[in-house]
């Protein structure tokens, strides 16, 4: 059986053709100029957000890098946090010797090769495990952030921190110096 198709004629009646050769562009439809405004709003809007972007990672590695430079500069020319903190006890800065706890006992670890990582003071605490190390770091916190920073309480004296720091360095030493003397020779 063969498939009849049937096509319905179009009406004449309805079909307008407008003549837009002669140039005349006033004649432009609203939608087509409201089309145009939202192809340029929303080129601005992705530029303008291209651009918030751009300045935001600029603002964060230029904030990274000065934190960097600012650490650099409290370890010192040579690079070692351990004589840098002990400086600072002997000058008895106590904003100095809080900023350098932290990357001394990261370089003290990571000598060690124990792969731990100290993030912030209550771990460096935990990890030390030595208790007038402890009670000199409480010290510390206590006359920067205590009550006796308020009122005015006398200077800071980092000797105490200085010889706890001194005792734990040198156990980690000796910890480190044992551990490479047992170690296993490969044939």
């Amino acid at each position: 059986m063969p498939i009849q198709t049937a096509l319905a004629p179009l009406p004449a009646d309805n079909i307008q053709v407008s003549d837009t050769s002669h140039g005349n562009s006033a004649e432009t439809s609203p939608a087509v100029e409201t089309d145009k405004r939202l192809q340029w709003f929303f080129l601005s809007l992705w530029l303008l957000t291209a651009l918030a972007w751009f300045l935001h990672i600029t603002n964060l590695k230029r904030s990274g890098l000065s934190a960097t430079n600012t650490l650099a500069s409290n370890v010192g020319d040579n690079g070692k946090p351990y004589l840098a903190l002990l400086s600072a006890c002997k000058k008895n800065n106590a904003e100095q010797a809080l900023q350098l706890i932290l990357p001394w006992l990261r370089q003290l670890l990571s000598s060690n090769k124990q792969g731990i990582e100290v993030h912030n003071i209550a771990q460096a605490q935990t990890i030390v495990q030595d208790q007038s190390f402890a009670t000199a770091l409480n010290e510390l916190q206590q006359h920067l952030y205590g009550k006796s920073a308020v009122d005015g309480a006398p200077s800071w004296q980092g000797s105490a921190l200085a010889n706890a720091i001194q005792l734990v360095h040198k156990q980690q030493s000796e910890k480190s110096n044992a551990a490479a003397q047992h170690l296993p020779l490969n044939p």
